[in-house]
């Protein structure tokens, strides 16, 4: 719009000067300024209006989070032991006699240890690598020599398969010809005639007079209110029923004598008074079960509730 504007002007003004009757040299001058003005504009407009739109997109994308998943831990090096010396050993969530009880091993059975510590002079060894279980080492005898103990291998048998075998279906005999049957010849027994038995006149009974029974005057009730009490009784009712608890029970147990102790200090001054330090002592645990007797309370108990009931005092009608 502004270009126009310009170039409009400018011929107006050449054509003005003209008339004057002036040189040509002043309009030339004007036209020039007018065409490089308007030139100007037409190049600063163009060029602002194409430098305002912009040029430059978002390109970047979001990456994604990493799929990998977690993967398990490969099972470390361990020992293969085998319980002795005790009927169970407990196992603790911890290295130390003062970690909590978790569970026990049996004698015989057989374990793997992956990790060993020393906790008050007492060896201690960890037998699961992704748990923390730990069993005092004291009764667990290792093969030093080979790297654990080592289970004799055995080979699965292989159960024997039978097959059915068709049981043959025994035939029935076949049947005997059946002999011809004979007609029957119709039986005919001769009737005698009867004779009907001669009847005997009836004679009506004779009918005697009814006298009408005397009426009785109609009874007036006397009604009266009878009190009943309220009937109940006691009874125990059970609040809490019966029940058995199974409870772990544990103790210290010196190897020479069998006396069993609450916790190790006592055990261990049993060994060095009464055995002059010669043997050593064990840990053992089982279950107990406890049984609760069921709870009750006596109650009273209503059968029936208080009543009040009409009742004629002369016939016992109730109303």
């Amino acid at each position: 719009m502004k270009k126009k504007i310009c170039l409009i002007l400018a011929v107006v003004l050449v054509f003005g000067m003209a008339a004057c009757g002036k040189g040509k040299a002043p309009a030339t001058e004007p036209a020039t300024e007018a065409t490089s003005e308007a030139a100007t504009e037409a190049t600063t407009e163009a060029t602002t209006e194409a430098t305002t739109e912009p040029t430059t997109e978002a390109t970047t994308e979001p990456t994604t989070a990493p799929t990998t998943a977690p993967t398990t831990p490969p099972e470390p090096e361990y020992e293969i032991g085998k319980i002795i010396n005790a009927r169970t050993v407990n196992v603790r969530n911890a290295p130390g006699t003062n970690s909590k009880i978790v569970g026990f091993k049996s004698n015989g059975e057989t374990v793997k240890v992956y990790e060993t510590r020393t906790v008050g002079g007492v060896k201690w060894g960890k037998i699961s690598y992704t748990d923390e279980w730990w069993i005092c080492l004291d009764y667990v005898s290792l093969d030093k020599e080979n790297g654990g103990y080592t289970e004799p291998a055995t080979e699965p048998t292989t159960a024997p398969t039978t097959e059915q075998t068709e049981i043959p279906v025994p035939t029935a005999p076949a049947a005997k010809p059946t002999e011809p049957t004979r007609a029957t010849e119709p039986v005919t027994n001769p009737t005698q005639p009867t004779t009907p038995a001669p009847t005997q006149p009836t004679t009506p009974a004779p009918t005697q007079p009814t006298t009408p029974a005397p009426t009785q005057p109609a009874h007036v009730h006397s009604w009266t209110t009878v009190h009943h009490d309220e009937v109940g009784h006691y009874e125990d009712v059970v609040i809490q029923e019966a029940y058995d608890e199974t409870v772990w029970k544990g103790a210290y147990v010196c190897n020479a004598c069998g006396a069993h102790f609450e916790d190790v200090t006592s055990v261990g001054v049993h060994t060095f008074e009464a055995h002059d330090g010669n043997t050593g002592y064990r840990a053992e645990s089982w279950q107990e079960t406890i049984h609760h007797d069921a709870v009750t309370e006596r109650r009273y108990i209503v059968d029936s509730a208080a009543y009040d009931e009409r009742v004629c005092s002369e016939c016992g009608a109730k109303g």
